[in-house]
């Protein structure tokens, strides 16, 4: 039988994991919707729509623009 240092550092270990799951969706979405935008501005799409579609602001998007 596990005792009680054992349960805890597995339950820690999950939620450490959890964690590390959810900001890496987390990021691998951002880098997604960023590769989105890039490809939006290669076709020369409005910034203002682009903002409507990715729900990126007008600003994060000019900062992309900037990096092309």
């Amino acid at each position: 039988m596990q005792d009680v240092r054992e349960i805890i550092k597995e339950k820690g270990r999950w939620e450490g994991e959890r964690k590390g799951l959810k900001k890496g969706r987390q990021e691998g979405r951002q880098e997604e919707r960023q590769q989105v935008v890039l490809n939006m501005l290669q076709e020369k799409a409005d910034i203002a729509f682009i903002a409507k579609v990715t729900g990126l602001s007008e600003k994060e998007i000019q900062k992309l623009k900037k990096r092309t």
